[in-house]
């Protein structure tokens, strides 16, 4: 499957078979240079392999809000990479939602302070 891809999406949750689901084992199978996005958890990928197939051109890019080690490190190798993409893990972070949380906290402090 992985031959026939042009976007490979992690959704998936972190277990013991989920945990490095893309490595170097699958460097063979990479044919079409897919975009890889993760908004799982990020030891799903191997952030080594993932590093080596965008130098090497095995893939056209990455979309990522979750990393191996969070917060990810400002010289982390990925941040000097161009065309990826990076964001906060903040799938329910919409305009609606923040609103939404906005006004229930001014009303939490204002019942609070009464």
């Amino acid at each position: 499957m992985l031959a026939k891809c042009n976007y490979i999406f992690f959704a998936v949750n972190l277990n013991k078979s989920s945990r490095k689901m893309l490595t170097f084992s699958h460097k063979k199978y990479l044919k079409k240079k897919p975009t890889i996005i993760n908004i799982a958890r990020g030891p799903i990928l191997d952030e080594k392999f993932i590093s080596h197939c965008l130098k090497k051109k095995l893939i056209k890019n990455v979309g990522l809000d979750v990393f191996e080690k969070e917060p990810i490190d400002q010289k982390h190798v990925f941040l000097k990479m161009k065309h990826n993409f990076y964001s906060a893990h903040n799938a329910f972070n919409t305009i609606e939602s923040v609103e939404r949380t906005n006004k229930k906290v001014v009303e939490n402090l204002i019942k609070g302070l009464k």
